[in-house]
């Protein structure tokens, strides 16, 4: 009896697989039953997976078995992912037992950056009972479910179902299905929803944040950082399948999907790498890294308007923009980490945030190309990293900005400090100059005082002649007793010789004019030129009293 059992029980695993000869795949059926459903976990290791690069697969032949030589398996990981640029089908195979009569369960695909999902629904006899296409490059608001993840409703026929899902899609290659109750999915999506609110609203705010700083502090660096988290926010909204629900729900091929997505990995290289050169001043401080960097903004402009020419049907359009997010997120955080040892402090918190996002886009780019499990943190570790990220830039343009204050600060108490050494030093030559000035004014006076001493005591005739052959205001008083006149301040030299000489006009006019002469711009060579020419003796006239008086020079 035990062994009838056996044999109806392995009737009942294998026996429908190879029951209709239109069905021969090596599948492990799926055991649907509430624990499984409530696990919520990729069907990786059921599905069978094949690539068709000569798009010569149908899911009859798929079934028939005709491929069963190519057929891989996830090697026990949970989705099976074959990376980007593989602009050809994608198919996978897998089976449910149905031996509950569930009616009604959904499967879901976990990435939503397909072109074209499509999803055959085969029962037991071979024969096709539902085809259904979701994804990108379909209208959102003719999904059956509108979810940012293709949703597929499923109705189970009792005993063993046959799925083939096909992929066609301009981005990434990932098989990550996963099958819900109908409970199951209702809670599982009002989670996910608050976790996507959370995560998206964080970039959101600080989006937000650093555009009232720009506007309110007009700070280059707030304008640029504005312009990458824009991008990144554009990227996101459309990667994770949330820019649906704002723009483009009732276009086929809308923008930002399959390769226009590329495009927009091109515009976060360039805002960062622009970014990165502003902020960490590398034009001056590290002109090595300026030169990469701005290489790379021109290779990604140059590889977007590529896209846009050949509306991404140029080949090398994809791996270049990957390539290029990924080495100038290596190069931003290998600046930041040479602004560091350079003692730039705002560096510490640019560099600790590149670490964080480049661990993350990391993680998600190795689990859907295969290379490691896809798990929870691998499937939001780029909106968890990005999300670090900006937080620590916002503290980073913080720290700058307050560098700069203090910078300025500092300036501002240099400046005053050299004005005040100006200041003391202008005060210390003011008083010099005030003490040379008392000083030479005593010297002055002490000088006039002796020459006065002298022309009151000494028995010649001294006066000083002005330019203008005028007595100046000094003579000696025995210069006034020869002439017998006290007001000589101010009187002609020639009315003076006129009137108290006996010199003739001839002889008076040859001596003003020598003297007249020897009063120009060069006096030495005036007098030099003209001494000859004046009188060296003559006789004053006689005085009142009878005497005779003569002068010799």
């Amino acid at each position: 009896m035990g062994k009838i059992w056996l044999l109806s029980f392995s009737f009942v695993l294998v026996g429908p697989l190879k029951a209709q000869s239109a069905i021969d795949v090596p599948l492990k059926p799926i055991e649907l039953d509430d624990e499984f459903l409530a696990q919520h976990e990729a069907i990786g290791q059921y599905l069978l997976a094949v690539s068709d690069d000569a798009s010569e697969i149908s899911w009859q032949s798929l079934l028939a078995g005709q491929f069963n030589d190519r057929l891989e398996d996830s090697k026990g990981r949970v989705s099976i992912g074959y990376g980007a640029n593989r602009p050809w089908p994608h198919w996978a195979v897998f089976a449910i037992d149905n031996r509950r009569h569930y009616k009604k369960i959904y499967l879901e695909s976990a990435y939503g950056a397909i072109d074209k999902l499509t999803l055959y629904h085969i029962d037991s006899s071979g024969k096709l009972l539902e085809e259904t296409t979701l994804g990108d490059r379909m209208r959102f608001d003719q999904r059956p479910i509108q979810y940012r993840y293709p949703i597929f409703p499923i109705e189970l026929e009792p005993g063993i179902n046959y799925f083939v899902a096909k992929i066609e899609s301009g981005s990434m290659i990932v098989f990550d299905l996963i099958l819900y109750s109908d409970s199951g999915l209702k809670n599982t999506k009002f989670q996910e929803i608050i976790l996507v609110g959370i995560l998206f609203g964080g970039i959101v705010i600080i989006f937000l944040y650093n555009t009232f700083l720009y506007f309110s502090t007009g700070d280059n660096n707030y304008g640029i950082y504005i312009i990458y988290v824009g991008t990144y926010l554009t990227f996101s909204l459309a990667y994770y399948g949330i820019m649906p629900y704002f723009a483009f729900s009732d276009w086929e091929k809308a923008p930002l999907t399959s390769w226009g997505l590329y495009s927009v990995i091109d515009g976060i290289t360039i805002g960062s790498a622009l970014f990165a050169i502003h902020f960490l001043q590398l034009k001056t401080q590290a002109k090595w890294f300026y030169r990469i960097l701005s290489f790379m903004v021109i290779v990604a402009i140059a590889n977007i308007l590529i896209g846009q020419i050949t509306q991404g049907s140029f080949v090398g359009m994809k791996p270049l923009a990957l390539i290029g997010t990924f080495f100038s997120g290596v190069t931003l955080l290998a600046a930041g980490f040479r602004m560091v040892f350079k003692g730039y402090k705002p560096a510490i918190y640019f560099s600790l945030a590149w670490t964080f996002v480049i661990t993350g886009n990391v993680l998600v780019l190795f689990a859907n190309s295969g290379i490691i499990e896809k798990n929870f943190i691998t499937s939001w570790s780029q909106l968890i990293g990005a999300n670090l990220e900006m937080t620590l830039l916002s503290f980073a343009l913080g720290a700058k900005i307050n560098l700069i204050k203090a910078q300025k600060l500092e300036a501002e108490r240099a400046m005053l400090r050299e004005t005040e050494e100006k200041r003391r030093l202008q005060a210390e030559l003011i008083a010099t100059q005030e003490e040379n000035i008392r000083t030479l004014d005593l010297k002055v006076k002490e000088r006039t005082r002796d020459i006065r001493e002298i022309l009151t005591n000494i028995k010649q005739g001294i006066f000083i002649l002005n330019e203008d052959l005028r007595l100046g205001d000094e003579f000696s008083d025995y210069l006034a007793e020869l002439l017998g006149e006290n007001n000589l301040a101010g009187r002609s030299l020639k009315d003076i010789l006129q009137t108290k000489t006996n010199l003739s006009a001839d002889e008076i006019d040859q001596l003003i004019t020598a003297l007249d002469h020897s009063m120009g711009t060069d006096k030495a060579f005036g007098w030099d030129a003209n001494a000859d020419k004046l009188a060296r003796e003559f006789e004053l006239k006689e005085t009142p009293e009878g005497e005779h008086n003569y002068m010799e020079a």
